[in-house]
């Protein structure tokens, strides 16, 4: 129930308020333009290094959806490289990674050792790897593919030392696509890095990812549109933490996996789903956390695809910490959206024209969103 001037008013009674032409045009206007805008996470990638006696080695990941953004593979689009289908751009493949990386060390850059092999992993994403002749002292790289990639995109660096012990970390995006390190003799001594801690580094990653990840960001806010209690709403909030942090946990460890072309449409369909629930909802909210639970055990999984791109680690200490890292920096992004959107929502549910037109039309856009990126993902 909320109070306006007039007195108590019920959902029901803007539920089924018909919406006028201008809501109408604005839905087209923005089913046109913005989904398209926002259909695709700008990506995120890993590049590994691991330096020896006899040779350095580095070892680059790319999600499909990325790689393809440059090179089209999957020509039957049902969102995975068949064995023809990598065979056919092979060749091009080659050719890009053969200028994906560039390493020098104190004095020249270092020259291949061999042609960079090429694969696609386990995971559907593409793997570059490269084999460069030992070194010691400064070394500098760059990664070059960043800026042909979506805007936005970002890759996690990390140098292990002689012994595999994680040495060294960094974040590359657009502006600062390069890096370098110190090396010492490998013979047990650790690298010196400029790169700041792992944990936060991954806190970063979160905290970036919920920010551009629009999708759990509007199905959060689907959650918040009708007019509900704060008791409630951190009981929404709350579930939706929990639910998630389980299945991101479970499918980071590798305890359960689901392919990310069945997570990514379901995703879609979970945000159609509460915009949905708004409409046929009669103000009743005293459960609906269990629904959000419910549908954040699939956003879980949305999460741990992108961790899944980037590599959690080599030992279980990189892997928890990196864990806890990226879940506190989801976390922490959630909260400050919910510090901005939550009091508007509430002004603006105050207003009678809002309960009467605005919380149905946000609804069917909702709907809307929803099933477009279904639809976009499954074909």
């Amino acid at each position: 129930m909320v109070t306006t001037p007039n007195g108590p008013r019920h959902f029901h009674e803007f539920a089924g308020t018909r919406l006028p032409g201008t809501f109408v045009v604005l839905l087209l206007v923005f089913f046109t333009l913005i989904p398209g805008l926002w259909a695709h996470d700008p990506g995120l990638s890993s590049l590994r290094i691991f330096p020896t006696n006899q040779v350095l080695t580095a070892v680059m990941t790319y999600a499909r959806a990325d790689i393809e953004t440059i090179v089209p593979m999957d020509a039957n689009g049902d969102g995975k490289i068949s064995a023809p289908e990598f065979e056919s751009v092979r060749s091009t493949l080659n050719q890009l990674a053969g200028r994906a990386l560039f390493i020098s060390s104190t004095n020249s850059s270092l020259s291949l050792l061999q042609p960079p092999e090429v694969r696609v992993d386990d995971l559907n994403n593409v793997e570059f790897t490269f084999h460069f002749p030992p070194a010691e002292g400064l070394l500098k790289g760059e990664s070059r593919l960043i800026p042909e990639l979506p805007t936005g995109h970002r890759q996690f660096a990390s140098v292990y030392g002689g012994t595999n012990e994680l040495t060294g970390s960094f974040l590359l995006g657009p502006s600062n696509p390069k890096f370098e390190f110190v090396l010492g003799s490998l013979a047990g001594d650790k690298s010196e890095q400029s790169g700041v801690s792992d944990f936060f580094l991954f806190f970063r990653l979160g905290i970036k990812h919920i920010l551009i990840g629009y999708d759990h960001l509007l199905f959060l806010f689907g959650l918040m549109l009708i007019p509900i209690r704060w008791l409630d709403l951190l009981k929404i909030i709350t579930s939706f933490t929990v639910a998630h942090s389980i299945t991101l946990a479970l499918a980071a460890m590798k305890v359960v996996e689901i392919p990310s072309h069945f997570v990514e449409p379901a995703i879609a369909l979970s945000i159609a789903y509460i915009g949905l629930e708004n409409l046929r909802r009669k103000g009743e909210v005293k459960n609906r956390w269990l629904l959000t639970f419910a549908l954040g055990l699939i956003h879980g999984f949305g999460f741990a695809s992108v961790l899944g791109e980037l590599g959690l680690g080599e030992n279980r200490g990189e892997i928890v910490s990196r864990l806890i890292g990226f879940n506190l920096g989801v976390e922490t992004g959630q909260v400050c959206v919910a510090l901005v959107v939550v009091p508007i929502l509430l002004w603006a549910q105050k207003k009678p024209i809002f309960l009467r037109r605005g919380i149905p039309a946000l609804s069917v856009l909702t709907i809307g969103i929803g099933l477009y990126w279904f639809f976009e993902r499954v074909f």
